[in-house]
């Protein structure tokens, strides 16, 4: 051990200070941040791979060992763990069963008939499989890619 003076061992720089308000700031985020409700084992979720990906459907067969984190099960078979932050409950299925989602209106294979009742006719409108859906105001919809599907 090499002799040295004990002002020349103390820091030049107010690092208590720097340390104290750095502290302070991550306190205050710290307080404000709100507790997500946990989830149970063989729920279904919607979940990110990645933060800027669309969500993916899956369902919870875990909870991780660390606090906050589950096991997922992806739709293609894969699978995930995952923090709470990134996982969503799935509601779409807790209401209703047999409601049409965007999926099925785009794979309909089978051809609508709609009967529109005139005054003293009767004129059948034919739908091809091809034809692009359109809103009431006439614009084409498009399906959505946001929450997988394709």
């Amino acid at each position: 051990m090499l002799p040295c003076l004990s002002k020349q061992l103390k820091p030049k720089y107010p690092i208590k200070d720097t340390l104290k308000r750095r502290q302070n700031t991550q306190n205050k985020y710290f307080k404000s941040n709100s507790n997500l409700k946990p989830l149970k084992v063989n729920l279904h979720v919607w979940f990110r791979k990645l933060p800027k990906e669309p969500w993916i459907r899956g369902k919870i067969v875990n909870i991780g060992p660390k606090p906050r984190t589950y096991t997922i099960c992806a739709e293609n078979g894969k699978m995930y763990g995952r923090n709470r932050f990134f996982i969503r409950e799935d509601k779409s299925n807790k209401f209703c069963e047999n409601v049409r989602i965007p999926e099925d209106i785009y794979s309909s294979e089978e051809q609508e008939t709609v009967e529109m009742p005139d005054n003293n006719q009767q004129d059948i409108v034919v739908l091809s499989n091809n034809a692009q859906p359109t809103s009431r105001f006439g614009r084409k919809l498009t399906q959505l890619k946001r929450y997988g599907f394709e």
